[in-house]
């Protein structure tokens, strides 16, 4: 694939599988968090996806205005900043058994909402290196 010979796409596509593996790492132990906490209750996983899923939905229309007009490279990361500090957050929270339903779900908003304004970007990110996109 000639798009590979470039090192910025490389360096991309490297740094998009990393956040790729990472993102899906924290999805399972976030469910398996919650499973733990509620003595495997399935409402309350669901509580938690759903909370992602609206700030995604919501916030969405939203990110790609964003990343439409702003340096899509800046709003990358500042987005992996955010998804990296939420993650912390949990993990942090966790280690300390101060972690509850409720902050998982806030904390899965949050996420829902970054990754909606990520998403747009990493995709007008990507697509550009390719010849036949314009």
């Amino acid at each position: 694939m000639r798009a590979l010979r470039h090192p910025d796409f490389r360096a991309l596509w490297v740094g998009l599988f990393v956040s790729a593996i990472g993102t899906w790492m924290q999805i399972v132990a976030q469910a398996l968090l919650v499973l733990r906490l509620t003595n495997g209750s399935p409402l309350a996983l669901g509580t938690v996806s759903l909370a992602q899923a609206i700030a995604f939905f919501l916030f969405t229309p939203l990110g790609g205005a964003f990343a439409d007009r702003l340096d899509k490279r800046r709003l990358l990361l500042f987005t992996q900043t955010i998804l990296l500090l939420l993650a912390l957050l949990l993990g942090m929270l966790t280690s300390l058994n101060l972690v509850t339903l409720w902050v998982i779900v806030v904390l899965a908003f949050c996420a829902g909402a970054a990754l909606s304004f990520d998403q747009p970007a990493r995709s007008e990110q990507f697509f550009r290196h390719f010849r036949w996109y314009k």
